[in-house]
């Protein structure tokens, strides 16, 4: 909880935590952050236009607003073959036709830094980069 308290202090902005499986529970840890959730909705910016965002730990094959742009945010496989398996599923969804934009935001997946989410949407070619 020390080191967990020491890197969150050094983030700048609200940090909001969605609760993962290895989180520890108590108030010291949760009083780090804005708040502490299962699962959270949230609207930002990208590059002036609304993204409207969901964020839970675990991979969810369907979700609300997955047919209106909506992207998922989850870790929780982190790059193991079942994470290798969602990207799959993923991929077969889109080849589908049904659009589904998950992220697997796992720190092991980040190289263990924070991104925005423009940066991730860069990454998985959803918005081309910024010059």
């Amino acid at each position: 909880t020390a080191h967990a308290g020491e890197i969150v202090r050094s983030l700048n902005g609200k940090i909001h935590l969605i609760r993962g499986n290895h989180d520890p529970r108590g108030q010291i840890f949760e009083s780090l952050f804005e708040d502490v959730a299962l699962y959270r909705q949230i609207q930002v910016r990208v590059r002036g236009v609304r993204q409207r965002v969901i964020m839970r730990h675990r991979f969810l094959p369907f979700f609300k607003g997955q047919n209106e742009g909506v992207v998922m945010l989850y870790g929780h496989t982190h790059d193991s073959i079942v994470a290798r398996a969602e990207d799959q599923s993923i991929r077969f969804m889109n080849w589908l036709g049904i659009p589904f934009h998950a992220f697997n935001v796992g720190a092991c997946r980040l190289d263990y830094e924070p991104k925005t989410l423009e940066e991730i949407l860069e990454k998985a070619g959803e918005i081309r980069q910024s010059k």
